[in-house]
């Protein structure tokens, strides 16, 4: 039994931790979802997602850190007793069973070694596929991901029903609303072949941390919930993709029209099936990670911020692909991105989500990320409350990393900044979060635009095409005055993903 326990001894600490500050976890408040970047409420497991909104749900380190520190300043007694046992029983161990004490858990360098490695097998596709395009693809699949959510067992299910290779019945037994994606993460690529085939495809896994609200038929019982599923897309290898003809809408790979198909997966525009197509990627199969229900509650409570000190991690190619950016921009580089992209987009975001005028900001978002945020626009005008952002400062802002296809360029940015961040009823009473005391944060922001697109000053309050007010947008993001489609990134940058500082993997 001696043996046992030191052979076990990380599994019996770990669960003797958790264990203990179960107990006093009782009196903690659950983790909030709030701010643009959710990053009050959000905790990730360490493999760089992205957070969209919130709907992040505690786990890994990061939480236990979170309930560690939350317990020393409100139960410092004994919270030092339960930590210094620990640290003995610890020693102890580790002593009398001389291990070394090596953890076998992935570090920050491990994910960061893990990251360069998916970029070298990305560059090894583009290669193939000059024409293969990350920020589109991760659009498609977001796209395949909400649809399948909202249409499974029902009539519209049919429209993406010819992109699947693998059963859906999983998700019979709820009517699923509200799919809101988190985090969509390429976290895998690869060559190889299908189980039941002998043709060699390329294999490309997301990974989705998303939430939505599901109804269950059986009883009517309706709770909103939390979860991690990891999508396989496969194509045949050598196959060069087509020119993008924007954002946000899923068409068919054949002739580029709307997907619109009959019961047997014929393109009701050009009459291809699509299961005898090479050129598209289809949903081979897709693994839930884990699934959790989210109570009511968590919304209005605040949780430690995390990962704010954390060392800004930089691209290994930053300066030789600042160089290129510069010089296809016009000698236009960090100081005009910095001042007239990230800058006056992350303030009037933080604006416009505070006042609840979220339709304003519709233009300066990409679809998904706008509607995830929306939600919870929604949500808080449900519940009677906002998320108060008042005197958003901005301390410092970092180009970590440019990327550039044959369409698109995507510029990531660290942000620092602090504001006052609480929430408020309908009265101004502060129902969560402190509205004395700034929180310091940081953020990675990551913008998309079409190739060519000009980095000069525009008015983020205007129409980038027409130069009318952007008061006309609508959900679609199509300028009610000139009616072009403005977040796809064809006119103007738009903020594409959120993602936090303790989460951010390169």
């Amino acid at each position: 039994m001696k043996d046992k326990f030191y052979k076990y001894k990380f599994i019996w600490l770990t669960l003797i931790v958790l264990a203990v500050f179960a107990l006093i976890s009782v009196f903690m408040p659950e983790a909030a979802f709030a701010r643009p970047g959710g990053g009050h409420g959000y905790h990730g497991g360490g493999g760089g997602h992205h957070s969209g909104g919130h709907g992040g749900s505690s786990s890994g380190s990061d939480g236990l850190a979170s309930l560690i520190v939350y317990c020393l300043f409100n139960y410092p007694v004994p919270t030092l007793i339960v930590l210094g046992i620990l640290a003995l029983i610890y020693m102890i161990s580790n002593k009398t069973s001389g291990n070394s004490g090596v953890s076998s858990t992935p570090t920050r360098q491990n994910i960061i070694a893990n990251s360069s490695h998916r970029e070298m097998k990305l560059a090894g596709l583009r290669k193939d596929d000059p024409n293969f395009s990350t920020p589109i693809f991760l659009d498609y699949a977001s796209l395949l991901f909400t649809k399948m959510h909202l249409y499974i067992g029902g009539e519209k299910l049919k429209e993406v029903q010819p992109f699947f290779n693998t059963t859906l019945e999983k998700w019979n037994n709820y009517d699923i609303s509200e799919v809101v994606i988190g985090s969509a993460d390429i976290v895998s690529v690869s060559n190889g072949r299908l189980d039941d085939t002998n043709q060699t495809v390329t294999k490309i896994v997301v990974e989705f941390h998303a939430n939505y609200t599901a109804k269950a038929k059986a009883n009517g019982a309706v709770f909103r919930c939390n979860t991690v599923e990891n999508w396989q897309f496969v194509r045949k290898v050598g196959v060069v993709s087509a020119i993008p003809e924007g954002m946000g809408v899923l068409r068919c790979p054949c002739c580029g029209a709307s997907a619109e198909f009959t019961d047997s997966g014929e393109c009701k525009h050009c009459g291809n099936l699509i299961s005898n197509t090479d050129n598209v990627w289809i949903v081979n199969a897709v693994t839930v990670v884990s699934t959790e229900r989210v109570k009511t509650s968590d919304v209005i409570t605040y949780s430690v911020e995390v990962g704010t000190g954390n060392a800004t991690i930089y691209d290994s190619h930053l300066q030789e692909r600042e160089a290129e950016f510069i010089q296809t921009h016009n000698n236009m580089g960090y100081r005009d991105f910095e001042q007239n992209i990230a800058v006056p987009y992350f303030l009037d975001i933080y604006k416009l989500y505070s006042s609840l005028e979220w339709n304003k900001a519709r233009h300066l978002l990409s679809d998904r990320l706008w509607q995830s945020m929306n939600y919870w626009i929604q949500f808080c005008r449900d519940y009677g409350c906002r998320n108060v952002l008042d005197n958003v400062t901005i301390q410092k802002v970092n180009v970590v990393k440019y990327e550039s296809d044959r369409f698109y360029d995507t510029v990531t940015v660290r942000i620092f900044a602090y504001c006052f961040d609480y929430y408020a009823d309908s009265t101004g009473k502060v129902i969560a979060g402190n509205s004395s005391k700034e929180r310091v944060f940081s953020e990675y922001w990551t913008f998309v635009s079409r190739k060519g697109v000009s980095l000069e000053h525009k008015s983020t309050s205007c129409c980038p095409n027409c130069g009318a007010p952007a008061d006309n947008m609508g959900q679609s993001g199509v300028c009610g005055y000139c009616g072009s489609k403005i977040t796809d990134a064809n006119f103007s940058w738009v903020l594409f993903s959120i993602t936090q500082d303790e989460e951010y993997a390169g």
